[in-house]
Formats: structure tokens, C-alpha cells, sequence
């Protein structure tokens, strides 16, 4: 799957979540264990393949870093970041396994939901119509709307720059786009943390986080350093 269409599929959760998008859809997931029901189940599925997306986007930039940078120091953060991605990666694909969670399903589900939304309007007020999905959209996960859909957009923006430069120039437009993905990837995360029931789903929040945080401690240090050459 390749960047846009990462963006794409995390983007549909916002949209459902300003229609308030209630109609019933093929399942994506079985309740997990220790599920109090659907709305337990879909919360735990969606933070899920929001960390599954965040891994693969980051994983991507870290790549083009290594390929469009000239600096070591840029190179060994995108190396970092590569190897610390991946093993969460591996988490996440344990932790779907184990709780009935068909990411390629729910991938598949949202990307035919995107016909649906695309036709209705998506400039009314978050939380005028409330729905299973209105959660991550609640404040303190983003501004300007919705905040998940915002930070991908923000992903698929980046990006599209980041390919264009070399050298300097990149680096420190990469490390300014590290320090804002990750310091969203925490906001998103903390907020989701206090919606989900799953106490799995819980911990796997709490180990992903400190990973987060010192990510976003090490590219604030580099945007820093970038900034002077």
C-alpha cells in the first residue's frame, strides 16, 4: 500500500466521524476478549489501525530521509526511527491477531465507506452529529476540524514536499515534519488512551508512547542542530 492510499484509509475515520456515520457495516473485527460490545470493539480496531498507519508513515519518511539527506545525524535518527517503527509494528500485528482484528478487512471497508462520505458534507461543527467514530475527534486530539484527518493530511503534505529537496534543505524540513508528526502521534495517542475500554488496548498505549515521546525529545534536538548549517 503506498502513502496516499495510508492517508486515504486513515482519513475515512474523520469523515464517518463528521457524518456521524451510524449504518451498519460488514465487521472489520470479532469483539475482542473483555469487550463490553461494539462500541469497545470498533474503538480498540480503529486505534489500532491508527497506530498501524502512523508505523507505516513514518517508516516511509524515515526512508526517504536516509535516501534524499546528507547528513549523518539525520541518517542515523531515520534509522532509529525505522527499527523503533517496525518493532511496534510487530506489536500491533500480535496484538490484531490475538483479539480477531482483520486490519486488511478494515482497510478494505473503509476505502469502499469512502464513496459514501465523499458526497456529504464535511463542513458542519465536530460533534454536531454524534457517532461511534465522533471520539477521535473530540478536543485535545487536534484543531481545525478534525484533528486525525488534519495530521494525515499534514502526513500526505509533507511528503509530497520532502520529495522535491536534498541535502540541508531537507533535513531540516524533515526534521520539523518529525517533531509535528510525533508530537500529534502523542496527542492522539493520550486521548485515544481514555476511550478505550480494552485494558490490552490500554497497555498497548502505554508501551507505545514512551517510544513516541523520546522520538519527538530527539527531533526537537535535531531540528535544532539542522537549523544552524
Amino acid at each position: 500500500m503506498n502513502w496516499k492510499q495510508n492517508v486515504l484509509t486513515v482519513a475515512v475515520f474523520a469523515l464517518l466521524a463528521l457524518r456521524g456515520y451510524s449504518q451498519p457495516a460488514p465487521s472489520a473485527a470479532q469483539p475482542p476478549k473483555g469487550s463490553t460490545g461494539a462500541s469497545a470493539q470498533n474503538r480498540t480496531a480503529m486505534l489500532l489501525s491508527f497506530i498501524h498507519k502512523t508505523n507505516s508513515a513514518e517508516i516511509e519518511m524515515a526512508n526517504l530521509a536516509k535516501q534524499n539527506s546528507s547528513s549523518p545525524q539525520v541518517k542515523n535518527f531515520a534509522d532509529q526511527i525505522i527499527k523503533d517503527h517496525k518493532a511496534e509494528e510487530d506489536k500491533i500485528l500480535k496484538f490484531a491477531d490475538s483479539h480477531n482484528i482483520d486490519l486488511v478487512a478494515a482497510g478494505k471497508q473503509l476505502r469502499t465507506a469512502i464513496d459514501k462520505a465523499a458526497d456529504d458534507s464535511v463542513s458542519r461543527g465536530v460533534g454536531s452529529e454524534p457517532g461511534e467514530w465522533a471520539w477521535w475527534t473530540e478536543p485535545g486530539t487536534g484543531t481545525g476540524g478534525s484533528g486525525l484527518m488534519k495530521t494525515m493530511a499534514n502526513h500526505e503534505q509533507e511528503m509530497d514536499k520532502l520529495s522535491t529537496l536534498k541535502g540541508a534543505e531537507f533535513d531540516r524540513e524533515f526534521a520539523k515534519a518529525m517533531v509535528n508528526d510525533h508530537q500529534a502521534i502523542i496527542n492522539h495517542l493520550t486521548f485515544a488512551r481514555t476511550k478505550v475500554s480494552d485494558p490490552d488496548a490500554v497497555a498497548l498505549v502505554d508501551k507505545a508512547l514512551p517510544t513516541a515521546k523520546r522520538h519527538l525529545t530527539t527531533a526537537q534536538k535535531l531540528q535544532a542542530a539542522v537549523s544552524k548549517s
